[in-house]
């Protein structure tokens, strides 16, 4: 009764190993370093100055949560990675970048289209 329990209890800290394993690949790429955060995070005045705006500025896309920050008790901190991404998600695509991207959305739609008439 007892090997049982062992071999039950080994089979359990596998699935669990096996699961962790999985969760910590999948957000290795989301996690950074804790050195890195803390020399990845600015002030107010960095961020108004990333970002090209005044510090008041800054405290009322805050407070509306309009762009990406840290509260730490009373302080505000901002983590420059988060901002960057935040700027560039904000960025218009050229004219050609949307030619390629109406390109590819339109071959999708008529292989699809096709694929549907060739079934029926």
């Amino acid at each position: 009764m007892k090997i049982l329990q062992t071999e039950i209890d080994r089979d359990f800290e596998l699935v669990i190993e096996n699961c962790l394993r999985r969760v910590l690949s999948e957000t290795n790429n989301q996690v950074r370093p804790i050195e890195n955060q803390e020399s990845d995070l600015c002030s107010v005045k960095e961020a108004a100055k990333i970002l090209g705006y005044t510090t008041s500025t800054v405290y009322s896309k805050t407070s509306k949560k309009a762009i990406p920050f840290i509260k730490q008790g009373k302080m505000l901190r901002f983590s420059k990675t988060d901002l960057n991404a935040w700027i560039n998600s904000g960025k218009k695509k050229t004219r050609e970048e949307e030619i390629k991207d109406f390109e590819a959305k339109s071959d999708q739609y008529l292989a699809k289209k096709k694929s549907k008439n060739s079934i029926g």
